[in-house]
């Protein structure tokens, strides 16, 4: 999948795969962006997605600048949409049955973990667990299975998402542990 990419240098300085472990030269690549359009760009929206490489052939990494949020997405999700608010970025891939998104918003009063997490009560979740400031929910819909993770930090509220069709799940169940050990934000209080 690297070769449909257009390389456009090595990164001046060293990028991390992971917050606090550096990796020198990772190399910078650009995703261009899905049916990019005149309007998209009058709207500001970029025509392509900065990832950088990591120790991974299968991975790359990629940076949501807005709230300082980052994780790995697999090589062959190379189709990108981006939002106007820079909020995060969707991956898919060549005939989108597998999805990952990743995102955040700024917290607002009020917003607490035990209330995010009470709300996840959808009846085909099938797996429910959470932490001090985080929660996982997977499960089962339309012929997905579907795997989501929320962080909330001091400032900023993130998301993980990430599905694939039930039928392929021994092809992309490795994925996830992976995607959850690199999803990271300079915003959690507590890991």
């Amino acid at each position: 999948m690297k070769k449909l990419l257009i390389t456009l240098g090595l990164a001046a300085a060293f990028s991390a795969p992971v917050c606090g472990v550096m990796t020198a030269n990772a190399e910078v690549l650009y995703l261009p962006t899905a049916n990019y359009s005149q309007r998209a760009a009058e709207m500001g929206i970029p025509s392509s997605v900065r990832v950088e490489t990591t120790d991974s052939e299968d991975f790359y990494r990629y940076t949501n600048y807005r709230f300082n949020l980052h994780s790995w997405v697999p090589v062959f999700l190379d189709k990108v949409k981006l939002p106007t608010n820079g909020d995060g970025c969707t991956f898919r891939n060549e005939d989108g049955t597998v999805v990952f998104s990743l995102g955040g918003f700024h917290r607002y009063p009020g917003y607490s973990i035990d209330g995010a997490y009470e709300r996840e009560n959808d009846s085909s979740i099938t797996y429910k667990t959470r932490g001090e400031n985080w929660y996982v929910i997977s499960g089962v819909k339309n012929g997905e299975v579907y795997y989501e993770k929320e962080f909330v930090g001091d400032n900023v509220v993130a998301s993980l998402y990430f599905s694939y069709p039930y039928s392929e799940k021994d092809d992309y169940d490795w994925i996830v542990p992976i995607l959850d050990e690199h999803f990271t934000s300079e915003d959690w209080a507590v890991y």
